[in-house]
């Protein structure tokens, strides 16, 4: 069912949950090579007000306007999350702007920390052998 009727507050409502969506999908990179477009951003809150075309917005020269607006800082967000976005490597989160030293150091600071993980493995492991023997020895000395 159509609504026929809707208040400023409910279209400022509802474009800030559609911006919300934008802004999230666009920090997850999807608008990273295109923007958004102005049409199908209308189409998302035309549907979350239930109105059955987006052309209707233009009905009010104040919603327009207000619309045009939201619009605009929208797309300047998006553009600010794309030029701040970094990228994701194996070793952990790369800025693009890092020069190879940078990423060599932090090499070798996994490589060291790696290290001394593999270390505390095996002074856990002789430790757990050393407890499951003298445990083993408890039990079989009350059982001769």
């Amino acid at each position: 069912m159509a609504k026929k009727k809707y208040t400023m507050s409910d279209l400022s409502f509802q474009a800030a949950q559609v911006k919300r969506t934008i802004i999230s999908k666009a920090r997850k990179g999807y608008y990273k090579n295109t923007l958004p477009q102005k049409t199908d951003v209308l189409k998302m809150i035309s549907a979350r007000l239930k109105i059955t075309s987006y052309r209707s917005f233009y009905d009010n020269s104040v919603r327009e306007e207000y619309l045009i607006e939201w619009f605009d800082k929208l797309i300047k967000q998006v553009l600010v999350i794309n030029e701040n976005m970094t990228t994701v490597d194996t070793v952990g989160n790369v800025s693009k702007n890092q020069s190879v030293e940078q990423l060599i150091l932090e090499l070798k600071n996994e490589k060291r920390l790696r290290k001394a993980y593999e270390l505390r493995i095996e002074r856990l492991m002789e430790e757990n052998e050393e407890l499951r023997v003298n445990r083993i020895n408890m039990f079989s000395k009350i059982d001769s």
